[in-house]
């Protein structure tokens, strides 16, 4: 439900249809401010680079690695009684694969911005998400670390980037 406090776009991110997303990307989008300096594809675009928003960058994080609430674990039985059942890890469900609940992903990320540590080891779902269906862009950006201010600027040949 669209909510007059929501950031512009953020409503329509979030009822953007998957399979339109999905059957939509194709390789005629050009980033602004990109360029292929030579051969037969050779183009410079005539925008700036736009960055992302804060808004939008956290939402690209907690889709990659949100908590979506609770999950219900293996069912209780006799063998664990009183305790939660052993082979699960955590009882908070991700937006990402994980055997046992055991979400340990620890990854590094980069944009314009600089160079970021995110640790989803010991983020937990919020006790009110069971039963919300919008991202929690707050679990990403609270567990982020900020390594490196500005852009990562690596060498323009092998093996950093592809040989001609």
């Amino acid at each position: 439900m669209k909510n007059s406090q929501d950031p512009l776009g953020y409503f329509d991110a979030l009822n953007f249809p998957l399979f339109s997303a999905i059957m939509g990307r194709r390789s005629r989008r050009f980033s602004f401010g990109a360029e292929i300096p030579d051969g037969p594809l050779k183009f410079k675009s005539n925008q700036s680079p736009v960055p992302l928003t804060e808004l939008e960058h956290e939402l690209v994080l907690a889709a990659v690695a949100g908590t979506t609430g609770w999950h219900f674990m293996i069912p209780w039985n006799e063998v664990n009684a009183p305790d939660l059942p052993r082979f699960s890890n955590s009882a908070g469900g991700r937006t990402f694969p994980s055997a046992a609940g055991w979400h340990t992903t620890d990854f590094f990320y980069t944009d314009d911005s600089g160079v970021y540590y995110l640790s989803t080891r010991d983020s937990h779902p919020h006790s009110d998400l069971s039963s919300k269906r919008e991202p929690d862009v707050s679990s990403a950006k609270s567990v982020r670390v900020n390594l490196y201010e500005g852009r990562l600027n690596l060498p323009p040949e092998a093996p950093h980037v592809s040989p001609p």
